[in-house]
């Protein structure tokens, strides 16, 4: 380890503490502005508010990128005024975490956490998508507006995923360009933080743990493994640490959004409930505008805590998160009506007609090719889609089945277990609300497979269904064994549930040690050639394959002689092609 490695891991600590208290103070002040006050009676988590306060800072960036590049000038002063907001809670912070042993042990811990975090997201970028339009993305949200049809430049660059804002902010462009390698990490160590934040009362007092209902604080233990295998191996091929994937943010919002949905389940006072799904209503728009591959589960999600926060006669804080979240959505559509011509590029619904929108076949072209692409990759869509010869190789794909296919027989497995025992009278009564836990991933998974069924694609689901299944069975068993066997049963599940990890650490060990000890890797680079359409524009193109990294702009994997920009004399107004025909 240098010197160098050391400085770069305790500026990436400075980072992430900058970027927590100012969206901290964010969060706060939204809270606060949606009437919902602190309560003396009621647990209190900085870490929801450090959430609410990212989410916020998404929807304040997509409006200013509407007029200006996301650059230093213009992020700087949103996340002072985070800062800012903050300042009274600083004040106020007297600081426990040496309070007790096992206090101390679990702050060790997490900065041994961060430690390691940072060292392998400072790895040079692996995510193949990140070469072939993620970085170009970055560069151009941080050079321009939103640019008129950038999608006739490259189809992927219309693909609005508010995440690139985020991580584009980050790099402070033109003063840091590490961006890409703190988005996703920073948003791993908060849900890392989270779970501590949720499991303090355990620490305190460690009987809760089997007094308490399954859904409080075993979930939180059942999930840590899976998320330590999500860091420590590239799940999927999702490489999300040293990558700007929103694949990987994707699935940290699901497992977030679960945990708030089983806490909201299991508690019965209004208020807390009133604040746990305001914070899950937001976040579920949210995680759309990031992915819209989240669209099925944050919807059921949205629907749960919608109609949690109305029934418990908070009608008002109900539309007014429901006139937010509506806001968000439109505001998100917008930025693909200017990059595309369509809200929900690259679906052609409601597509408009403008001067710089994509033509109509290249935008049922790039839809084919995702969905075709998650079924069988390297073949043309048009010998995928439409029939079911796909199926066969996609039953022996190996991140299906480990990944797929393992999660479905564990769950499956608990849920008969439940069943029989139900059947038998020897399990408990369980509370339909949270049976609304399994039905979430469980539809959720339905959606993916008939849209892009590829592991990526599922994020968290055969995470989160096979926990839920688990959930319901030891909920089942509560009440009707004694502790003893109830821990017996826990212990079990648990390694049943995670055997998989086991397996993952024997098959994947070379990957554990993968860090960098010389500080920022570079980011990988591909030669590139100059290439003039027929209006004479110049386009950068890769000489070989169709990665472009973080090349100048205008670049593309693919040349369009037809590509012109809208002014010859401002890159910023957009690109059009000179006939609509592709």
């Amino acid at each position: 380890m240098s010197m160098a490695h050391l400085l770069s891991v305790l500026f990436f600590l400075f980072f992430c503490f900058f970027l927590a208290i100012s969206f901290f103070g964010l969060g706060k002040k939204i809270f606060l502005s949606l009437g919902l006050r602190e309560n003396a009676e009621e647990e209190t988590h900085p870490t929801l508010f450090i959430w609410i306060g990212w989410a916020c800072s998404l929807v304040i960036f997509l409006l200013l990128h509407l007029f200006v590049p996301l650059n230093f000038y213009t992020v700087f002063p949103v996340f002072l005024t985070g800062c800012f907001f903050a300042i009274p809670d600083l004040l106020r912070v007297r600081p426990r975490l040496f309070s007790t042993w096992p206090c101390i042990l679990l702050t060790l811990v997490f900065f041994v956490i961060v430690f390691w975090i940072a060292s392998r997201a400072m790895l040079a970028p692996t995510n193949y998508d990140s070469g072939l339009y993620h970085f170009n993305k970055i560069r151009w949200i941080n050079s321009f507006a939103v640019i008129p049809g950038l999608g006739n430049l490259h189809g992927r660059l219309a693909f609005n995923q508010s995440f690139f804002n985020y991580a584009a902010v980050l790099n402070f462009f033109p003063y840091f360009n590490k961006g890409y390698a703190l988005a996703n990490s920073f948003l791993f160590l908060l849900l890392a933080a989270t779970c501590f934040d949720f499991f303090r009362p355990v620490i305190k007092k460690p009987i809760l743990l089997m007094e308490s209902s399954p859904f409080r604080y075993i979930s939180i233990l059942l999930l840590l493994p899976a998320l330590l295998q999500v860091a420590l191996f590239d799940n999927a091929n999702i490489d999300g640490l040293s990558s700007p994937t929103p694949d990987f943010a994707a699935l940290l919002l699901q497992v977030l959004m679960m945990l708030l949905l089983f806490r909201i389940i299991e508690h019965n006072t209004n208020q807390k409930n009133t604040r746990l799904s305001v914070c899950l209503a937001l976040l579920a728009a949210v995680s759309v505008t990031v992915k819209l591959s989240n669209l099925a589960f944050a919807a059921f999600i949205f629907v749960f805590a919608f109609s949690d926060i109305y029934l418990r006669s908070d009608k008002k804080t109900a539309f007014l998160v429901l006139a937010v979240n509506i806001f968000m959505v439109l505001l998100w559509c917008s930025h693909s009506v200017i990059l595309s011509g369509a809200p929900l590029f690259p679906s052609t619904i409601a597509r408009m007609e403008f001067e710089w929108s994509i033509p109509v076949e290249r935008m049922v072209d790039e839809a084919n090719w995702v969905y075709s692409w998650a079924r069988q990759p390297s073949t043309h869509w048009s010998n995928v889609l439409g029939n079911w010869a796909w199926l066969k190789p996609w039953l022996f794909r190996s991140s299906i089945i480990i990944y797929v296919f393992y999660p479905l027989a564990v769950s499956c497995f608990f849920l008969l277990v439940y069943i029989l025992l139900r059947c038998k009278k020897k399990a408990g009564y369980v509370r339909l609300k949270k049976y609304y836990a399994l039905l979430v991933p469980s539809i959720s998974i339905i959606y993916w497979f008939f849209t892009a069924p590829d592991a990526r694609f599922a994020h968290a689901f055969f995470i989160l269904t096979p926990l839920a299944a688990m959930l319901l069975l030891l909920e089942s068993l509560r009440n009707t064994v004694n502790f003893k066997r109830a821990l017996y049963s826990v212990s079990l599940f648990f390694s049943l549930y995670q055997a998989s990890f086991g397996i993952s650490l024997i098959l994947y060990r070379g990957q554990i040690p993968s860090i960098s000890y010389t500080s920022w890797q570079e980011i990988p680079q591909s030669r590139m050639r100059e290439a003039s359409t027929s209006s004479g524009l110049i386009v950068f193109l890769p000489e070989e394959g169709d990665q472009c990294w973080d090349s100048p702009l205008p670049s593309s994997p693919y040349y369009n002689r037809n590509l012109r920009l809208r002014n010859p004399e401002n890159m910023g107004a957009g690109f059009t092609v000179l006939e609509k025909e592709f």
